[in-house]
Order: structure tokens, then C-alpha cells, then sequence
């Protein structure tokens, strides 16, 4: 009996090696066709409490100190859809010559095939604003934002190549009322970049209801 159990587990191993063995594998871009379009698309219903969330900055003493503000009792709720994918920086780099109002020229790389894109944009500085103050003028010099207090333009800086993760906000159909609700029951100010206690005076409470991002599309870049 034992025997027969080692003969069917051998012949059964056989079966898997020959089968794998007739396999081939199968590449990326036909893995899509059959799987359907790359990315991830999320559904949820959003039932979020967050205690608080508090923004500070940790500056230097030419802006006087670190300062912070905190959003207290935050509550989210709601239905929300949104796709995540990776845009290559051909396609990104189109989209955003046309929020700058810059010129794209895309051609073909006879050698490889490829899609080259190259851009003009702007350098002429911000209308030229320029620092209000010597402290100022002081931090955003060091910080390569401005040259003899005229303010630097940013767009090659804020952009300068790259792919991109794009969150879109599709437009689906949802029923009434159940779009994302945001509500913060209050906000106050730290002292010194030290969150002040709950119970100091507070600038009161907000809502936001029925948000509605559909339509809306986000992209993310490391700088």
C-alpha cells in the first residue's frame, strides 16, 4: 500500500513537470490585454474619526519661530470611487506644458521607435514680484527662490521631468446624499509650534457636505 502511495505521488509530479514544461511565459504588455487596462481602481464608504490633525512648520528664527495649527474632532463619511496608475512623463509632460501655457514638440526616435517629448517653458519670473522685506528677501535667497529679491520663476523647478502617479475621481453614478460629508468640530492655533489643549478658544467648528470630486484628477511626484 505504502508503495502504491509513492507511485501515485511520482507519477503525479511527472504530470506537473510536463505541463509546466509546455508553458511559456507571457509578457507584460500581453498579461493587460488579457487582465484588461493596468491600475488600481478603489471603491469605499468612508467612515473615518480622526482626534486631530495638526500642520506645523519648524522654521527658521528669520520667520520667528515654529509655529503649527490643529484641526480637531475630524469626521469622514461617504461614498467614494477613485482609479490609481502611473502616467509615464511623455503623457504628463503634455498635460502639464498645457497648464504653464508652454510648447511641446513630440517626435519619434527613428532608432528605437520611442516617443520623445521635449518642452519650452517659461523663465521669465513671476510678474516680477519681488521680496517685501530684508528677512525675506534673506530666506528665499538662501533657499534658491529668488536672486536680488526678485522671486525666481518655478515652473522647470516645481516639474523637471519624470513619471508620475495620477488619482482619478471617476464619474460614477451615486445615489442621492451619499456622496463624502467632512466635518472638523475645531481648530487652534499652537503656541511656539506646540499644539495648544483642547479646551483653549477655538475659531470654531466647519462642514463640508456632499463633496464631490468626480471629474477630478491628482498627480503626485517626488521633488
Amino acid at each position: 500500500m505504502q508503495m502504491l502511495k509513492l507511485t501515485a505521488i511520482a507519477a503525479a509530479l511527472v504530470a506537473v513537470s510536463m505541463s509546466a514544461s509546455a508553458m511559456t511565459t507571457i509578457a507584460d504588455e500581453d498579461l493587460s490585454a488579457v487582465a484588461g487596462q493596468d491600475g488600481v481602481s478603489i471603491a469605499a464608504n468612508l467612515n473615518i474619526n480622526i482626534g486631530s490633525f495638526v500642520y506645523a512648520e519648524n522654521n527658521g528664527p528669520l520667520s520667528g519661530g515654529s509655529a503649527s495649527v490643529g484641526f480637531n474632532n475630524i469626521q469622514i463619511t461617504g461614498l467614494l470611487a477613485m482609479t490609481v496608475d502611473v502616467v509615464s512623463q511623455n503623457t504628463f509632460s503634455a498635460l502639464y506644458a498645457g497648464m504653464t501655457g508652454a510648447t511641446v514638440t513630440a517626435s519619434i526616435d527613428p532608432t528605437t521607435g520611442a516617443q520623445t517629448s521635449t518642452s519650452t517653458l517659461a523663465t521669465t519670473g513671476y510678474a516680477g514680484g519681488k521680496a517685501q522685506s530684508a528677512a525675506e528677501q534673506a530666506i528665499l535667497t538662501s533657499q534658491g527662490l529668488a536672486t536680488a529679491g526678485v522671486l525666481n520663476d518655478q515652473t522647470t523647478k516645481f516639474y523637471n521631468g519624470g513619471d508620475v502617479v495620477q488619482f482619478a475621481f471617476p464619474n460614477v453614478s451615486v445615489a442621492a446624499g451619499t456622496l463624502p460629508d467632512i466635518k472638523v468640530g475645531g481648530i487652534t492655533m499652537g503656541v511656539n509650534g506646540v499644539q495648544a489643549a483642547s479646551g483653549n478658544a477655538s475659531f470654531g467648528s466647519f462642514a463640508i457636505n456632499q463633496l464631490d470630486l468626480r471629474g477630478t484628477t491628482v498627480w503626485m511626484w517626488a521633488h
